[in-house]
């Protein structure tokens, strides 16, 4: 089982280039990316802000991300494993409470998360409400830049990442 392990970590290694210092910034080490996209440029105060966090595999092996949910639920299962993580507004700086973080409240009755596996080349959408991550006076009219971490996509039966998106820019009006 030692030699499987070496030898998976040996060609994660090679096919990855890590090691090697990315020659351009924003370059990425792992082929496993994660875009945001807004489904509108321009919001309106009080609508949804839904986004497509989408995760992308470039790897040649499948690869596994669990969630309760691929889209928005009343109880926030869409949210699980998926972070806001900066969020700037102009004009005007951005606060959040202490409690930002959408909460899940799972029903009693729940089996678990579902896995979902993203074969090599393929992706997988989560659809996410942007309003369910709290601000100190609410979304507010403004131009927004937003980038979003997705936390515990499965490499293998030993590995796991977190992935962070770029930054991408909207609008409430």
């Amino acid at each position: 089982m030692i030699v499987t392990a070496t030898v998976l970590a040996v060609a994660l290694a090679i096919s990855t280039g890590a090691g090697v210092q990315p020659s351009n910034p924003g370059e990425r080490r792992l082929p496993v990316t994660v875009r945001v996209n807004p489904r509108k440029a321009v919001f309106r105060v009080g609508e949804p802000l839904f986004c497509d966090v989408t995760i992308l595999n470039s790897l040649s092996w499948d690869i596994r991300f669990s969630t309760f949910s691929l889209v928005p639920t009343d109880w926030n299962a869409e949210t699980t494993s998926i972070t806001v993580v900066d969020i700037d507004r102009e004009p005007g700086p951005v606060s959040r409470p202490s409690d930002w973080r959408p909460h899940l409240n799972a029903p009693l009755k729940i089996s678990g998360m579902a896995s979902y596996p993203i074969k090599p080349g393929g992706n997988l959408s989560i659809l996410i409400d942007l309003r369910k991550w709290l601000l100190v006076g609410g979304w507010v009219a403004g131009k927004y830049r937003v980038d979003v971490r997705v936390d515990g996509v499965a490499l293998d039966a030993y590995s796991a990442v977190t992935v962070m998106s770029d930054p991408v820019e909207f609008r409430i009006e």
